[in-house]
Order: C-alpha cells, then structure tokens, then sequence
C-alpha cells in the first residue's frame, strides 16, 4: 500500500518478529522507510499501547482465516513461507 500510494504513511503490525524483520527489510528494499513503520505486536496490544495517542485514517487487516481442516491442502509455496499461525483461523477459520 505504501508503495501504491506516495501521500501515504503506513503502520505494520504482526506477533510474529520474524514478519516484522521481513517486511523492514522489504520496506528498505523498496526505499519506503520513511513512510514505513513495522511493529511487533498483537493489534490488541499496539491499540492498548497507542491509547488514542495515535489515529489512522484507513485500517487493512489480513488475519487467519483458513480453517484447520483446509491446511493439508495447500499449495506447497504457501506451507513453506507462511506461518502456521498467520494462516490458520482455527476449526472454522473465524477463531
């Protein structure tokens, strides 16, 4: 997003340290540092942290959202770089 959008400063949240790494790295990569901010945390916690000191106008949110019974069959590419947690939403995909 912060790449489609040159006005745009971005704020990216993930529990996982190692996302959080990847998407810095990335973001240098592409030379959106400065509009580019990663942190490691739940939402619930970055929300607590932030107690209204901090407003956006635009919240994008990817959370797990495939049923455990449907991980087995995925596409290999997508079991080797994703997480288990970043993709798995529980028994239903909604927990």
């Amino acid at each position: 997003l912060a790449a489609a959008l040159p006005g745009a400063t971005c704020v990216g949240i993930d529990q996982s340290a190692e996302a959080v790494a990847l998407a810095r790295e990335n973001a240098a990569m592409l030379g959106l540092q400065d509009r580019y901010e990663c942190v490691h945390a739940s939402l619930l916690e970055f929300v607590g942290e932030a107690q209204g000191a901090r407003t956006f106008d635009l919240v994008v949110s990817n959370p797990p959202y495939i049923p455990r019974s449907d991980m087995a069959g995925l596409e290999p590419e997508v079991l080797v770089y994703e997480d288990d947690a970043a993709l798995c939403g529980g028994s239903d995909g909604l927990d």
